[in-house]
């Protein structure tokens, strides 16, 4: 660099980040987010036009889950739309983005007799 670099830490920082996005066979996604440390007063999650506050979890930590009616699936280029959904956390007057997501559902069909290899997304044979 030909001038001065600054680090930039971010003001705050969740550490033990977990978040698991799935999609049940009636098309409704499940969002489940949760990160170590108490839980920031008002914080909330929200994903697809839904928002769930946070709450002590039995760890300590904290953690919101959203149940998403009808959400748009995530599928592959060549079968749909890849869509991705905005999961943000606002706490204290602001919002922050956290990742982006799909809702999909995978699944292994190995046949009738058990031995075959296919792979099922969101109910439709892809493989």
């Amino acid at each position: 660099p030909w001038r001065p670099v600054s680090l930039i830490r971010p003001t705050a920082c969740l550490s033990g980040l977990t978040l698991s996005a799935s999609l049940d066979e009636s098309s409704d996604g499940l969002l489940t987010v949760s990160f170590a440390g108490p839980v920031p007063e008002g914080a909330t999650l929200a994903c697809g036009g839904r928002t769930q506050a946070f709450q002590t979890s039995q760890s300590g930590g904290a953690s919101a889950s959203l149940h998403l009616p009808g959400i748009e699936p995530w599928w592959p280029a060549t079968h749909g739309h890849p869509s991705l959904h905005d999961v943000t956390i606002s706490a204290t007057g602001r919002t922050a983005l956290l990742t982006r997501t799909g809702f999909r559902r995978v699944e292994l069909d190995r046949g009738e007799d058990g031995r075959d290899f296919a792979l099922r997304i969101n109910g439709k044979p892809i493989f």
